[in-house]
């Protein structure tokens, strides 16, 4: 399942529902989670290799995450391109 993350808040929410080999994108407000230690220290730190940020989002809110964040950073053809490769996607907000 592909996990569409909104905001900060819904990152955990997803992660309770989600399971090992699931997906998640970051987009929107939900980016600024890339520059939070308790996001990063938290609950996601273990699915960070499954995990994606919308360059476009990050650009726009212009957070440099290249450093901290090890994540994809993927632009709008690549995120088609994820729920494609998905039966299901779940989207929080």
């Amino acid at each position: 399942m592909l996990h569409i993350i909104k905001t900060i808040d819904a990152i955990e929410d997803s992660l309770l529902f989600s399971h090992l080999d699931d997906q998640f994108i970051l987009v929107e407000d939900a980016v600024y989670g890339l520059i939070s230690q308790k996001v990063l220290n938290g609950p996601i730190k273990d699915h960070l290799d499954h995990c994606y940020a919308l360059a476009q989002d990050v650009q726009a809110r212009g957070l440099d995450v290249q450093s901290i964040f090890k994540s994809q950073l993927v632009d709008f053809d690549a995120f088609v391109g994820l729920t494609e490769m998905h039966i299901q996607t779940m989207t929080w907000e």
